[in-house]
């Protein structure tokens, strides 16, 4: 029977030589794998491109949330302007119409003056012939007796402590309303304490009471007495 030779492995040497005969890969047998890797480039730059968006919606969130509240803002500025230039235009009416009045009652009470230089005093209640200088019209006979009675409402005088029945004449001027303009005694009865009482009792009887037709007499002068 032969002898059958045993496998004899090569050399290292003879190995390394026949690897490195070998060919190296081609760039045209590398292109399948880079075939192979372009869906996950796009997957991942795709997810990058989502990732970008969801970082900006918070951003373009909130100006479209400051979009409305600026307009508010605007709104309610528009607002306080309008109500401040309505304040202001209130104001300058106001004004207006307390100067109007000033001045109406400056040409009353300049109006009495003259109906008071004009007319003596008479003790009965208006003038001697009877007709007030303003525009409060001729006054009623019962008049000056509803002016007594209205300022003894607001008398305070100790009667004890005064003898007799002293008695003082007061001169009136009004408006037509029957606000006092002026008053002032125009014949003491003698008892200066007395004087001032009946002053300052007509002086808190403001406003005068009015006439039957509706108006206070723009002047007028009543007895005021101690036992009235």
């Amino acid at each position: 029977m032969p002898d059958t030779a045993p496998d004899v492995a090569p050399l290292p040497e003879v190995a390394d030589k026949a690897e490195s005969a070998l060919p190296s890969p081609s760039p045209s047998q590398s292109e399948p794998a880079e075939i192979a890797l372009q869906p996950a480039k796009r997957k991942l730059e795709t997810q990058q491109q989502q990732l970008t968006q969801l970082q900006q919606q918070p951003e373009a969130q909130k100006v479209k949330e400051r979009q409305p509240q600026a307009a508010q803002e605007k709104k309610a500025r528009e607002a306080e302007r309008k109500q401040q230039l309505a304040e202001q235009q209130k104001m300058l009416r106001a004004q207006q119409q307390a100067q109007e009045l000033a001045k109406q009652q400056r040409q009353a009470r300049l109006s009495a003056l003259q109906g008071i230089a004009g007319h003596s005093p008479s003790t009965d209640g208006l003038t001697n012939t009877g007709q007030d200088a303003g525009s409060g019209g001729r006054g009623s006979p019962g008049y000056v007796d509803k002016v007594r009675r209205h300022v003894k409402s607001n008398m305070a005088f100790n009667a004890d402590s005064t003898d007799g029945n002293p008695q003082a004449v007061v001169a009136v001027q009004c408006a037509p309303d029957g606000s006092i303009l002026n008053a002032q005694i125009v014949h003491a009865s003698g008892n200066p304490a007395w004087d001032d009482a009946v002053l300052r009792a007509v002086q808190k009887s403001d406003p005068m009471p009015r006439d039957s037709n509706g108006k206070a007499p723009a002047n007028f002068t009543f007895t005021y007495r101690l036992n009235d």
